[in-house]
């Protein structure tokens, strides 16, 4: 037998069956884990309201080596994040966040995915007039940092050119994504503008809370999110479904 008891965040809910619920969960002691709610659809069950998506728990997780499966015995809510709730664009930014670490299996270490995430869902819980559509672009830059698939935006790997302030890069799908303008020539269809190339690398080296205020034209911004959202998916070898038509409107 095994008990484990772990802060975790609910990435996923599902039905199973008439009155159970399934659920994914997530957390540093306790990994990605599937785990089932038993009777969270009966009247009566005092699980039914603290195991929705997007709540941080403290679960008490109990596995049964026979049926190879997991079972959440007992939750505490530690946050509600009843803020991503309240718009279906914040729904939408959650959820390529807990999509990309269900579909990687937490690739990326437990511990800094974690942090990162918790931090993502604690801006999204924010309910003051904020474009979050610039959270999404920081989850994905920090996302690729912590996976150990950060791109150099500094210097070319083809020429090993140092590239200059007011240089652009392309992207391509090719090996490597990254390249100046000259050995990217003739592949590239998206290309990297000077002033992101610029963004990106200035707020990378800053705290969360400050690198989200630091804004870009809406132009610039859909050139950003579009990069990053192909890349990442680029990286993870799975369509992030969050993502697709657009994800968000910038």
């Amino acid at each position: 037998m095994r008990n484990i008891i772990s802060d975790t965040l609910v990435l996923k809910t599902q039905r199973q069956g008439d009155y159970d619920k399934q659920v994914v969960l997530f957390g540093p002691g306790a990994g990605l884990i599937r785990a089932t709610v038993y009777g969270s659809y009966r009247g009566k069950s005092r699980l039914a309201g603290s195991t929705e998506q997007f709540l941080r728990l403290k679960a008490y997780l109990y596995y049964n080596p026979v049926r190879d499966s997991w079972k959440l015995s007992d939750a505490e809510v530690l946050d509600s994040h009843r803020g991503i709730m309240g718009s279906l664009e914040r729904i939408l930014a959650a959820s390529v966040g807990a999509e990309i670490v269900m579909k990687t299996d937490a690739a990326g270490g437990e511990e800094r995915l974690y942090r990162l995430l918790l931090e993502y869902f604690h801006s999204l819980d924010d309910q003051s007039e904020v474009d979050i559509s610039y959270f999404l672009i920081q989850f994905l830059w920090r996302y690729l940092a912590v996976s150990g698939y950060l791109p150099d935006l500094e210097s070319c790997p083809e020429c090993g050119r140092v590239l200059g302030p007011g240089e652009s890069m392309v992207f391509s799908q090719d090996d490597p994504p990254f390249s100046c303008s000259d050995c990217g020539k003739g592949r590239g269809e998206r290309r990297l503008s000077p002033g992101v190339r610029r963004y990106l690398l200035h707020t990378g080296e800053l705290p969360w809370d400050r690198a989200v205020k630091v804004h870009l034209s809406s132009d610039a911004a859909e050139e950003c999110r579009a990069v990053l959202s192909e890349y990442v998916q680029n990286v993870v070898e799975v369509p992030i479904h969050s993502l697709e038509g657009g994800g968000l409107a910038l």
